[in-house]
C-alpha cells in the first residue's frame, strides 16, 4: 500500500506537541505561580488541592488571594509580577479543567479584586515600568568606533554582530547559514564545565582560544559540523512530520571532528597518501626496469638480424639460385621467426623479473598477455 500524503500520530505524539506549545520560561512561571498559591492555601489552612474546588470555592479564595498576597519580606509584589502569578495559574486550571479564570463572568468576584488590587498598586507606586538608565555619549562613541572602524566595509558590523565557529579552518557563520551554533561551555559554573570547556578547547585546536585566558561569551559558538551525530537529542516528532527541527546537544557532548587544512594534520589521510605515493613509486621503477630491458634486446635482436642478412647476403651470391618461395611460405617462415623473437624475450624478461621482485610477475603476465 502507497504511502499517505498525510502523517499518522499516536496519542503520545499528539501530547508531546501539546505540551510543546508553551516554552521553557512560561512553563517555569506556570510552576511558580501554582506553588506561590498552594503555599498560601496552606497558610490560611485550606486544602492545597485547588483544582477540585467549586466555582465558587475558586473564585472566593482567588479574590482573597489577590488580595493578601505579599513576597518573602512581607511587602506588596509589583503589578507586572502580580498579572504574572494570575496568568500562570489560568493557565495550570485550563489545562486541569478547562476554565478561564480571567475572562469567564463567573469569577466576577476574584477578576474584581485584582482589578482593585492593580489601582492599589499603582497609587503605591508599584504599577510604573522601570527604564534602565540611558547610554552615556562615551560609551555611545565607544560602541561606535568598536563596530564602525571602517564605514564602507558594509560587512564589518555584520562579522562583528553575527558570531563564527571558533574551531579551527571553519568559517560558518551564526545568521548567515542554516546550522544550528552551541555556546562553549562556561568554565566559572562549576568545576564540572570547567573541564568540559577544556576538553572542547583542546579539540577545536584554535590558536586563540587558551584555558588559561578563555574569558566565556556567547559570541563563542560552535557549529553543528564539529560533532558526532550521537552527540543529538533526535527530535521524532519532527522528523515524523517531515520538519527538520531544532538540534539539541547532549550534556557532556565534545566537538570532535575538526576539519582538515592548515594547522591540522590529518593521520588516516596521512597514512593512506604516503602509502599511495610509495605504490606508485615501485610501479614507475618496475616499468622503467621493463622498458629499459626491453629496449637492450631489441638492440641485441636488430644486431643478430643484420649479422644474420649480411650472411644471407654472402650465401646468395656464393650458392646457385633456387626457385623463390612462394609468398605463402615466406609469411609463415616471417610469422615463426617473429614467434621465437617474441618467446626468447618473454623468458628473459621472466627471469630478469623474477629476480628483481617476485611478486611483480603477475603485471609481466598481463603485459605478454595483452600484446
Amino acid at each position: 500500500m502507497a504511502e499517505g500524503r498525510f502523517a499518522s500520530l499516536g496519542q503520545d505524539d499528539r501530547d508531546n506537541i501539546m505540551e510543546n506549545i508553551e516554552t521553557k520560561n512560561t512553563k517555569r512561571q506556570n510552576t511558580t505561580a501554582v506553588k506561590l498559591f498552594r503555599e498560601y492555601l496552606t497558610e490560611k489552612s485550606k486544602p492545597i488541592e485547588f483544582e477540585q474546588y467549586t466555582i465558587e470555592q475558586m473564585d472566593d479564595s482567588l479574590a482573597s488571594f489577590y488580595l493578601e498576597m505579599r513576597n518573602k519580606e512581607g511587602k506588596h509584589y509589583k503589578k507586572t509580577t502580580m498579572q504574572a502569578y494570575r496568568q500562570g495559574i489560568n493557565r495550570h486550571l485550563q489545562k486541569c479543567r478547562d476554565i478561564d479564570i480571567c475572562n469567564e463572568d463567573i469569577f466576577k468576584k476574584s477578576c474584581k479584586s485584582f482589578k482593585g488590587m492593580t489601582k492599589e498598586l499603582k497609587r503605591l507606586g508599584l504599577a510604573a515600568i522601570e527604564h534602565h538608565p540611558s547610554i552615556e555619549e562615551s560609551d555611545i562613541e565607544k560602541m561606535y568606533s568598536y563596530f564602525c572602524k571602517n564605514l564602507e566595509d558594509a560587512q564589518l558590523l555584520q562579522y562583528k554582530i553575527m558570531p563564527s565557529c571558533q574551531a579551527i579552518n571553519c568559517t560558518n557563520t551564526k545568521g548567515r547559514c542554516d546550522k544550528s551554533f552551541f555556546e562553549i561551555p562556561d568554565p566559572k559554573k562549576s568545576a564540572e564545565k570547567r573541564k568540559q570547556c577544556k576538553l572542547w578547547i583542546d579539540h577545536l585546536r584554535n590558536d586563540k582560544l587558551n584555558m588559561d585566558t578563555f574569558q566565556w561569551s556567547k559570541s563563542r559558538v560552535v557549529c553543528q559540523d564539529h560533532f558526532e551525530q550521537n552527540c543529538f537529542d533526535r527530535n521524532l516528532m519532527a522528523e515524523s512530520l517531515g520538519f527538520k527541527g531544532t538540534l539539541k546537544l547532549k550534556p557532556g557532548s565534545v566537538p570532535t571532528i575538526v576539519k582538515p587544512g592548515p594547522g591540522v594534520r590529518h593521520e588516516k589521510q596521512d597514512r593512506h597518501s604516503t602509502h599511495q605515493l610509495l605504490e606508485k613509486r615501485k610501479k614507475a621503477q618496475l616499468r622503467d626496469s621493463i622498458v629499459a630491458f626491453i629496449g637492450e634486446k631489441n638492440d641485441v635482436g636488430s644486431k643478430m638480424s643484420g649479422v644474420k642478412r649480411k650472411s644471407m647476403v654472402e650465401h646468395r651470391h656464393c650458392a646457385p639460385k633456387k626457385d623463390k618461395p612462394s609468398t605463402v611460405e615466406h609469411q609463415e617462415q616471417k610469422q615463426d621467426f617473429s614467434s621465437i623473437d617474441t618467446i626468447e624475450v618473454h623468458v628473459q624478461c621472466k627471469l630478469f623479473i623474477n629476480k628483481q621482485h617476485p611478486l611483480l610477475s603477475l603485471l609481466h603476465n598481463n603485459i605478454f598477455r595483452t600484446s
